[in-house]
């Protein structure tokens, strides 16, 4: 089975993290996508500077799907979605065994 991860980081002094996770992070986690696993992650959590660094996130709230696509800031429900479906499909297409093209 295809699993992706979907890394949510967010600051709990401001509003607009609060906010997205209201809005927008809790109804994508209620539907409760087989393929995804979520991890919400404090910025102010010291374990999780490293990842910050490494992900480049200089803005919050941020999104980091599947290791690959980051999202920063306010982004609509419907296209956060949208993204974590392209890497469902593209995990799904990069797991695929290659079709020799020997008869």
């Amino acid at each position: 089975m295809v699993r992706i991860t979907v890394e949510y980081f967010f600051n709990p002094n401001t509003p607009e993290s609060k906010n997205y996770m209201k809005i927008v992070v809790n109804p994508l986690i209620r539907e409760q996508m087989k393929e995804v696993e979520w991890e919400i992650i404090n910025i102010y959590d010291p374990k999780q500077k490293k990842k910050i660094e490494e992900y480049k996130i200089n803005a919050f709230p941020a999104l980091v799907i599947n290791k690959r696509r980051i999202l920063i800031g306010y982004k609509p429900q419907k296209e956060v979605k949208a993204v974590i479906q392209e890497e469902i499909e593209h995990e799904k297409k990069r797991r695929q065994p290659l079709k020799s093209s020997k008869p």
